[in-house]
């Protein structure tokens, strides 16, 4: 998944209700949800209680609890054993009664307005009033000298139970950060190796996301990976759930919102590392532009919020662009597919979306970095529709929408030789490979006499998309499948970046 996002997050897609915030129940008379900090303090409790304390078993707990049998028929005082204290007995004064009785150093009933020794005296009560930060209602339920442990409500992202994660995890965590995180926003990779790992652990949904994508991305590349996709899989599901729950509430603080949009980015991400993702990646890249709301101070501030930030990035790594050479021949055949198409297309959305593809090719011939931000406009057309337009879209039953995705698909690889530079170090074949199968999955999903405007697509991705993608030099290192490589090139223009054309056969 490529481009970035600008659109705002519509109040009108945002329809949950958020529910109160959830506090640790510590009754365990009440329901709470298993592993929640009341029933790991349950359970200690309950250890404490029928474990050994100093070498005393179960049985002597209580020193006096058994009396030994006299030896003197006439005594009656049970023996305890030696060493041990007596315990003494719980103090019954009152500690809140009121003066008055204090004085007299008698009991009081602590009734309230009057006690009854006050009341049969026929003296004033009067109770000492509590201090600036009690409250009378826990005083009268806590005890001044109480063993109980008052602990500090936990921050809302910190998970009540940590989740354990196995050593297979841990290496996919690794190749995350080496190898697989996402390659937007344009060179801010410390966002994604630095800033999102230091509080992935606090948001489990992130850290799933995160094992998710690496899991798919190894797959690509490993053979034999059916294991590999089963816990793509896995983290997906686990990801995607916990997620759901989260946007159930506003995000309370900037990581929380940054985690949730880093989330949807990851499994955007990893929706083109799935054979059959498509809905997948269309789906999660609406929730990336519906979430991308954020304040100035996010992670993800100058990707979402300023879109000439985001191209410039872009442009300064393209700067000769302008003089590179996008396939003129399929830039024509590019144009007559759409022009043919054009007549299929009768609602507003599916008219909207193929004209943002047509300005995309008319640019590629005469400027490429024109054509990419018309690549941008296309990628935020699945946010700016409303929900009822997108689900229309997605549905494989719409013939249009299906043979307007398809060109989409064979416009991304049209560009390749543009947006390479959105990453220069990464190996991208495996992820076109994907391309194709797209294409051809929608191609075979076709009516037989829709086909022919379909035709351009999938023979131009079966013809390109498996040879790879161009790679990319920079100050005379080439980088090819993500390893340093030494040896000439085909220049398609001057200055400091000449991209040459590598083909995997």
């Amino acid at each position: 998944m490529y481009g970035f996002w600008t659109a705002p997050f519509p109040p009108d897609q945002y329809t949950s209700t958020w529910p109160g915030e959830e506090t640790i129940n510590t009754n365990p008379s009440k329901s709470h949800s298993p592993g929640t900090l009341s029933e790991i303090l349950d359970a200690d409790i309950a250890s404490v209680s029928n474990s050994s304390y100093g070498g005393i078993s179960p049985s002597q707990q209580t020193p006096y609890s058994r009396e030994e049998k006299p030896t003197d028929c006439s005594s009656q005082i049970p023996s305890r054993p030696r060493g041990k204290p007596i315990p003494r007995k719980g103090h019954t004064k009152s500690r809140k009664g009121c003066f008055s009785c204090k004085r007299r150093k008698i009991k009081c009933q602590e009734t309230r307005p009057c006690c009854t020794n006050c009341k049969k005296a026929e003296i004033s009560c009067e109770y000492p009033k509590p201090g600036p930060f009690q409250n009378q209602s826990q005083q009268q339920q806590q005890p001044k000298e109480s063993n109980i442990i008052s602990l500090p409500s936990p921050r809302p992202s910190l998970q009540s139970t940590p989740t354990i994660f196995s050593m297979t995890d841990m290496k996919l965590f690794h190749h995350f950060l080496s190898h697989a995180y996402p390659t937007l926003p344009v060179g801010a990779d410390a966002i994604w190796t630095l800033q999102m790992p230091s509080f992935a652990h606090e948001y489990e949904y992130l850290m799933r996301s995160m094992l998710a994508l690496s899991a798919s991305n190894l797959s690509l590349t490993t053979p034999h990976s059916r294991d590999l996709r089963n816990q793509a899989i896995t983290h997906r599901v686990k990801a995607v759930r916990l997620l759901n729950q989260a946007l159930c509430r506003p995000s309370t603080s900037r990581e929380e919102g940054d985690a949730r949009f880093a989330a949807f980015m990851n499994l955007t991400f990893q929706s083109t590392c799935m054979e059959d993702g498509l809905i997948d990646f269309l789906t999660m890249l609406r929730g990336c532009i519906l979430q991308g709301d954020l304040g100035e101070t996010s992670a993800f501030a100058g990707f979402v919020n300023d879109k000439d930030r985001t191209l410039g990035s872009m442009i300064e790594r393209f700067e000769v662009a302008d003089t590179l050479d996008v396939e003129v021949e399929a830039l024509n055949e590019a144009a007559k597919s759409l022009l043919k198409l054009e007549e299929l297309c009768t609602t507003d959305v599916e008219r909207l979306y193929h004209g943002h593809l047509t300005d995309m090719v008319q640019n590629g011939y005469a400027s490429p970095r024109q054509a990419y931000a018309c690549f941008v406009q296309v990628y935020n057309f699945v946010g700016n529709i409303t929900h009822s337009q997108f689900q229309s879209f997605i549905q494989p039953t719409n013939s249009c929408a299906q043979l307007l995705l398809s060109h989409f698909i064979a416009s991304h690889v049209l560009l390749r030789n543009v947006i390479t530079f959105e990453s220069m170090e990464r190996d991208t074949s495996a992820m076109y490979a994907i391309l194709v199968g797209w294409c051809k999955s929608i191609d075979d999903g076709l009516d037989p006499f829709l086909r022919k405007f379909n035709r351009w697509p999938v023979e131009y991705v079966m013809e390109v998309a498996p040879r790879g993608m161009g790679a990319v030099q920079v100050e005379g290192v080439n980088f090819i499948r993500g390893r340093r490589v030494e040896g000439d090139n085909r220049s398609f223009g001057g200055g400091g970046y000449v991209v040459e054309k590598f083909f995997n056969n």
